[in-house]
C-alpha cells in the first residue's frame, strides 16, 4: 500500500483535479447552435460561428428547428459550386495551447451522402491540420470525433469543411483539453528494445573529407545529397551513378553496420507530366510533378534498387507530398506511383522495407485522401517534424496522426517513423544538450521508432536555427549537443522503456530495462531546475549526465534535475583495462560488491554467460580478469 501511495503523489500534480476539470470544459461558445442567429447577406448563422466559401464555392446557412440532434435548433448548411480547387467551411476560432491535446466532436447529418472533413486547423501555418478526419455523412445524425493539437501556440479553427455539394446539418459541437489523458496514459510499447535505427542522421555533404559524424547513428537518410531522380537520370534510361556510388561507399566505409534510407523523387524535366513548376524546391522544372509515363518511374525505381541491392534497406516513396514545392501532382497519381514502387522494389529484393510517401505534420488531410483513393499500405508510415525547443510539445501532433490513422485498419497498426526533423535551439549549451537528448527520449515514449536528424553539417534550416550537432560544420567534431545525441543512443539502444511518470513538479522519469536483468531511469525536467527524491525501490547506484560524468548515489536520497536528462543506473559503469599478456580485466568502482559479470559474443542473442573467474579489489576498483580472445566480447553487470 505504501508504494501505491507514492505513485499517486507522483501523479497528483499533473493528473489531479485541475487537469481533469480542464478536460471537462467545452471551449466553444454556443456549441449547441441554440441561440442568437444573425443575418449575414441573407444567410443566418448561429452566434460564435463563421462561414467562409471561396473560388466559386458558396454556402447558404439557415436556422433549422426541424429534427435537431438535441435542443431546439441546429445549423443548416447548403453547399454548392464545390470542386477540387475551392473550399467552403463553417468554423469557430480558438487558441492552440502549445503541447496540448484536444478532443473535438460534432454531430452531422445530410440530405444525401455528403463528404465532409472535420479538422482542428492551425491558422498561423497555412491552415495545416492538428487533427483531421474525412467522413461520408448520411441522413441519420452521426458523431465525428477527432483528437490532436499543435506543438506551439497558435490561432486555430474548429472547422467543418464541405467537400461535396448538398445540404448538411450541424449540431452539438464540443472541444475539450484532454492532455492529461495522453501524458498519464501507459506507454504503448514496453516490450520492444530500442533499435539502432531509431537514431538517424542526414549528412548533406556525404562525400566531403573530415565530415563523418561520430554519433552512434544507426541509419542515414539520403536526401539533399545530390542523389534525387532528376540528378541521377539525366535522360531516359541514362543514369549517372558516380556521386550516388561515392555517397553509399563513404557511409558504409565509415560505418559498415549503418542502414541506408533512400527517398525516391524528384522528377526530371524530361519525364515530368508538368514542366511548369516554378515553386519546385530545387528550382528544377518538373521536379514536383508526377511523371508523364509511369513506365519511366518504374524503370528508375528498379534501377536504383538493383544497383544498391543489399546496400540500401529502406525506400521512401516521396518527400513531403502535402507540400506543393515537393509534390503538386494528383493524389491518384501518387497512389499509382506507390503501387508501382512496391512491386518494383520487392521484385528486386523482397527484404526491402517500403516507407510510405511522407507528409509534414500538417498533412493529415493529404495522407487521408491518399488512403481513401486506394493508396497501398506501406511497411512504415512516415512524417516530418521540426519541434520547438521543448520537444515534449510534439505530443498533440503525434496524437493527431495516430488518431487519423485509427480509422483505417490497414494503416493503424503500422510502425511510425519521423524521417526528417530537428528541434529549435535553446539559449545556451545546457539547454541544447538537453533538447537533443529529450527529443529522442520523448519520441520513444510515443512509440515513434525512428527520427532522422536534419542535419549534421548545417547550422540552420530554412533560416531557422536548429540545435547544432557539429562544431564549425562540416567537421568531425561534435558539439555538446552532438555528444548528448551519442550518449543518449548509448543509454537507449538495446533497452526497453517500461515506464513513464511525471511528478507534481513536472519532472519526467522514464524507466529502462536492459536484456531483462538491469534497470535504469532517465530523469529530466523540461521547464525548471528542481529537486527530485529518489524512490527507494529504484535502488540506483550512480548518475551519469550527457557529458558522461559519473556521480555516486551511495547514501543519496535526492538529486537536482533540469532540462538536460541524467540516467540513474542500478549497476556501476564498466570499463576495460588494456591487454596484459593473456588477460584483460573488466573493472567497476568499489564498494559495489554483490554484482555478477556476464558476457556474450553476440548482442542479438539472449545467451549471456556469468563469469566464474575470481575478482579482486585494488585501489577502490573491483577487477575481474578475463582470458584474451580474438573474438568480440560484450559485458554486462547485474545485481543478482
Amino acid at each position: 500500500m505504501k508504494r501505491l501511495a507514492v505513485i499517486f503523489l507522483l501523479f497528483a500534480g499533473l493528473c489531479g483535479p485541475a487537469w481533469w476539470l480542464r478536460g471537462q470544459t467545452n471551449l466553444l461558445v454556443n456549441s449547441g447552435f441554440e441561440t442568437n442567429y444573425y443575418d449575414i447577406s441573407t444567410n443566418t448563422i448561429a452566434f460564435g460561428w463563421t462561414n467562409n466559401a471561396y473560388l466559386g464555392a458558396s454556402l447558404w446557412l439557415t436556422k433549422e428547428t426541424n429534427n435537431p440532434h438535441t435542443g431546439s435548433n441546429c445549423q443548416r448548411v447548403a453547399a454548392s459550386g464545390l470542386n477540387a480547387t475551392n473550399s467552403a467551411l463553417v468554423y469557430q476560432t480558438f487558441n492552440f495551447q502549445a503541447g496540448h491535446v484536444y478532443n473535438a466532436s460534432v454531430w452531422l447529418r445530410a440530405s444525401t451522402g455528403s463528404l465532409v472533413q472535420f479538422e482542428l486547423r492551425n491558422v498561423n501555418n497555412y491552415y495545416e491540420a492538428g487533427a483531421s478526419h474525412i467522413l461520408t455523412v448520411t441522413s441519420s445524425w452521426q458523431q465525428a470525433v477527432i483528437n490532436g493539437g499543435w506543438q506551439n501556440g497558435s490561432n486555430a479553427q474548429f472547422a467543418v469543411s464541405f467537400l461535396s455539394n448538398g445540404t448538411n446539418w450541424i449540431d452539438d459541437a464540443s472541444l475539450t483539453d484532454v492532455t492529461s489523458n495522453y501524458l498519464c496514459a501507459p506507454l504503448a510499447n514496453t516490450t520492444s528494445a530500442v533499435p539502432a535505427t531509431f537514431f538517424g542522421m542526414h549528412i548533406n555533404k556525404t562525400t566531403a573529407a573530415n565530415n563523418w559524424p561520430p554519433l552512434q547513428q544507426g541509419i542515414i537518410r539520403l536526401w539533399d545529397t545530390g542523389t534525387r531522380w532528376n540528378q541521377i537520370e539525366t535522360n531516359d534510361n541514362v543514369f549517372t551513378w558516380t556521386h550516388f556510388d561515392a555517397c553509399t561507399n563513404t557511409i558504409l566505409t565509415n560505418n559498415p553496420n549503418c542502414k541506408l534510407l533512400y527517398t525516391l523523387g524528384q522528377t526530371p524535366e524530361w519525364a515530368a507530366l508538368n514542366t511548369n513548376t516554378p515553386k519546385a524546391s530545387d528550382g528544377t522544372n518538373g521536379a514536383s510533378s508526377s511523371p508523364a509515363d509511369m513506365a519511366s518511374w518504374s524503370n528508375y525505381v528498379s534501377a536504383v534498387a538493383t544497383r544498391y541491392k543489399g546496400r540500401i534497406q529502406y525506400y521512401e516513396i516521396w518527400n513531403e507530398t502535402d507540400a506543393q514545392n515537393f509534390y503538386n501532382g494528383a493524389i491518384s497519381n501518387m497512389v499509382t506511383m506507390a503501387q508501382i514502387a512496391r512491386v518494383a522494389l520487392t521484385n528486386v529484393d523482397p527484404t526491402i522495407r517500403v516507407i510510405g510517401p511522407n507528409i509534414t505534420l500538417g498533412g493529415f488531410g493529404w495522407l487521408e485522401q491518399f488512403i481513401l483513393a486506394g493508396g497501398p499500405p506501406p511497411d512504415i508510415v512516415s512524417f516530418h517534424d521540426y519541434p520547438t525547443s521543448r520537444p515534449e510539445d510534439c505530443l498533440p501532433n503525434i496524437v493527431g496522426l495516430r488518431d487519423m490513422l485509427s480509422h483505417y485498419p490497414q494503416f493503424s497498426s503500422l510502425p511510425i517513423w519521423c524521417t526528417e526533423g530537428a528541434p529549435d535551439e535553446g539559449t545556451n549549451t545546457e539547454q541544447n544538450r538537453g533538447i537533443a537528448s529529450r527529443a529522442y527520449v520523448f519520441w520513444w515514449t510515443q512509440n515513434v521508432q525512428n527520427w532522422n536528424w536534419y542535419v549534421w553539417d548545417l547550422t540552420n534550416v530554412n533560416n531557422e536555427f536548429q540545435v547544432v550537432l557539429s562544431v564549425n560544420p562540416p567537421s568531425e567534431a561534435p558539439t555538446a549537443a552532438g555528444i548528448a545525441y551519442s550518449n543518449t543512443a548509448n543509454w537507449l539502444v538495446g533497452a526497453q522503456m517500461v515506464s513513464l511518470n511525471i511528478d507534481s513538479n513536472g519532472t519526467w522519469a522514464a524507466g529502462l530495462q536492459r536484456l531483462g536483468f538491469t534497470n535504469a531511469h532517465i530523469v529530466w525536467n523540461p521547464d525548471a531546475t528542481t529537486n527530485f527524491s529518489l524512490p527507494s525501490s529504484w535502488d540506483v547506484f550512480q548518475m551519469r549526465d550527457l557529458s558522461n560524468n559519473i556521480t555516486s548515489l551511495t547514501n543519496v536520497s535526492s538529486i537536482q534535475v533540469d532540462v538536460a536528462p541524467v540516467i540513474l543506473d542500478s549497476v556501476p559503469s564498466l570499463t576495460i583495462s588494456n591487454y596484459d599478456g593473456e588477460e584483460v580485466s573488466v573493472l567497476w568502482a568499489a564498494p559495489a560488491s554483490g554484482y555478477n559479470l556476464y558476457s556474450t559474443t553476440n548482442l542479438a542473442s539472449a545467451s549471456w554467460l556469468m563469469s566464474t573467474g575470481p575478482s579482486r579489489t585494488t585501489n577502490g576498483v573491483i577487477q575481474v580478469p578475463q582470458p584474451r580472445t580474438n573474438n568480440a566480447l560484450f559485458f554486462r553487470l547485474s545485481a543478482p
